[in-house]
């Protein structure tokens, strides 16, 4: 008997499931995103994302558990860990048109709410070229968070073409017409529509022609005078 009552007791429970089932037109909670961490990413960091929230495999109806689809900007994303409340994720590099990454969460036919993580496009400067160099010549400029910024520097307010680059150093030419001087080294990002002063910069006068072919009259002199001596140490 107790065992008839134990039965019949599954029976209607399973029953009110599928009455649930049939009026919500699933038998799964839809998931919820409540925190997302961080919320800021760089450029080109590869950071791992933590979300957390609630019925991320369905919840504790689900036997077995439920695999979520992760989509970052309509793209399904491939999860690093993952239990009902909490999964992480690597966040994809900047792809040069999105600004920001709109995260959602596809459970058992269920959509959740959808959540915004910026990118933070700031550069990172760790080095710019320390010895003057004059117009004309190539200037070094290292650090990171540089990707898809290319060929926007500005030095002295003048373009300043770039020769290379990747997302941690650029190469770029420094301007001809620049003043001898200081002048400020300024990154802009058309995607973002930021710019950002990395630094200054020590030009130098470029070497006058006189100089030029002074030294190079030096040199002409400096080897015939040793060519001579040469000769004359010869048998």
């Amino acid at each position: 008997m107790k065992d008839e009552k134990m039965f019949l007791h599954t029976v209607r429970y399973a029953l009110a499931l599928g009455c649930v089932a049939v009026l919500s037109g699933s038998a799964w909670a839809a998931p919820i995103i409540t925190n997302v961490t961080p919320d800021t990413v760089g450029l080109w960091d590869m950071t791992a994302i933590t979300v957390t929230g609630t019925d991320f495999q369905g919840g504790p109806l689900a036997t077995p558990p439920l695999t979520p689809t992760v989509q970052v900007n309509g793209a399904p994303v491939s999860l690093l860990f993952l239990n009902d409340i909490q999964f992480n994720f690597q966040a994809p590099f900047f792809d040069g048109v999105n600004t920001s990454l709109m995260l959602n969460v596809s459970v058992g036919g269920e959509l959740s709410n959808t959540v915004s993580i910026a990118y933070d496009p700031t550069p990172v400067v760790n080095l710019i070229a320390s010895f003057p160099v004059p117009g004309g010549e190539k200037l070094e400029i290292r650090g990171s968070n540089f990707e898809y910024l290319t060929g926007s520097f500005k030095i002295g307010g003048l373009a300043a073409p770039t020769i290379s680059g990747n997302s941690r150093q650029f190469n770029v030419l420094v301007p001809d017409g620049l003043a001898p001087g200081e002048h400020d080294v300024v990154l802009s990002s058309e995607a973002f529509g930021e710019q950002w002063t990395l630094g200054t910069f020590q030009v130098v006068p470029e070497p006058s022609s006189a100089a030029v072919f002074g030294l190079g009259c030096l040199l002409i002199g400096g080897l015939r005078r040793r060519g001579a001596r040469q000769e004359r140490a010869l048998p």
